[in-house]
């Protein structure tokens, strides 16, 4: 459409070129904004996709795990069940720290598409059932601990003063009755202190850590 020779290349066909230069570098321009613009979409439903389904394994663990706040934990009988127990809590910290990663993974992900306010309700909601549950767990877990420790102090001095007892007795030799009566009275304050920590753990709610220390 160019003229092709100095007599077609008036002021007029001059404009004319120009005009059809600037079409074709509009045109350009907006094939260049459409592909952009259906890249960012197509980004978008990739990044709602990964939120989605960080929230769909949110929904599937939260259920439970709330429930398991309100049960709560049972007083233990012995040193086995006690250490059953923190086993159990220790899973469920774990389980709790995974679901935290999945969560601010998704919220990740949904802050990059063009529009996520939406999405980061959703998340602050997410993350205010996944605190509450969060807060039982590290208190259970310390208490099932401390519990668990005190038996096991308990049971290693009763198994001392035993040895003690029949070493002695063995050998003929004759028991140091200050050693052994402050090492009952050792055993007798655990098992007073393991008790109360039973009896404030009876609840299906976590103990107040100042009264278990009380």
């Amino acid at each position: 459409l160019t003229p092709s020779n100095s007599k077609e290349n008036t002021e007029e066909a001059k404009k004319f070129v120009a005009r059809l230069e600037a079409v074709s570098d509009s045109l350009n321009k907006l094939e260049e904004e459409a592909d952009g613009e259906a890249a960012k979409y197509g980004n978008d439903i990739v990044f709602m996709a990964e939120f989605s389904n960080a929230k769909n394994q949110f929904y599937a663990w939260i259920e439970g795990a709330e429930e398991k706040v309100t049960k709560g934990y049972v007083s233990p009988n012995n040193l086995e069940e006690a250490n059953v127990l923190v086993a159990d809590c220790k899973d469920w910290r774990s389980m709790c720290d995974k679901v935290k990663q999945v969560i601010d993974n998704g919220k990740a992900s949904a802050a990059k598409v063009t529009l996520h306010s939406d999405e980061d309700k959703e998340y602050e909601e997410m993350k205010k059932r996944w605190e509450a549950v969060d807060k039982s767990c590290t208190e259970w877990t310390k208490k099932l601990e401390d519990l668990s420790g005190m038996w096991t102090k308990q049971t290693d001095m009763l198994n001392k003063v035993t040895s003690t007892m029949v070493a002695g007795s063995g050998a003929g030799e004759q028991v140091n009755l200050n050693d052994l009566d402050s090492q009952m009275e050792a055993i007798k304050e655990m098992f007073v202190k393991k008790q109360e920590m039973m009896k404030k753990m009876s609840t299906g709610v976590a103990p107040d850590p100042a009264q278990l220390a009380a």
